[in-house]
């Protein structure tokens, strides 16, 4: 998990703070460049369970320590969220304003079965949401 602290932008623009963008790819423009500049080219909605995910979340405030909490919920069409998985990340600055995760197989394992989720990032302290965003996995 990898973290940065200047303003963060995607292809196209800047994006909204409080958000996490999908994508089948998260890439930099070279190895030495600061992650801020980190972009997910292709942004997806939805995505196989056999496919690997990476994302990034745009955070809509500082987390004000190094850690967060990062939440994978289950987004039910009746009743509350169900949450499948929950996990403190280490960051690297109280002052980040930006978390990305390379894809890998980790956010469709946790999944584990076709639905819609949520992912969240809150903050350790107030558990003040931080970035959400939700992506639909299929077969």
């Amino acid at each position: 998990m990898a973290c940065a602290s200047p303003s963060p932008t995607t292809t196209g623009g800047p994006l909204a703070s409080g958000t996490v963008l999908f994508g089948l790819a998260v890439v930099t423009p070279d190895a030495n460049a600061p992650l801020a500049t980190a972009s997910v080219p292709s942004p997806i909605t939805s995505a196989k369970l056999s496919d690997r995910v990476g994302w990034i979340a745009y955070l809509s405030d500082r987390p004000q320590a190094t850690i967060v909490t990062m939440s994978v919920l289950r987004v039910l069409e009746s009743g509350p969220d169900v949450s499948v998985y929950s996990d403190l990340l280490t960051v690297g600055s109280a002052d980040t304003v930006l978390i990305a995760q390379p894809p890998d197989g980790t956010l469709t394992a946790i999944a584990g079965t076709p639905g819609i989720y949520a992912l969240r990032i809150t903050r350790a302290g107030d558990n003040q949401v931080l970035a959400h965003g939700s992506i639909t996995i299929t077969p």
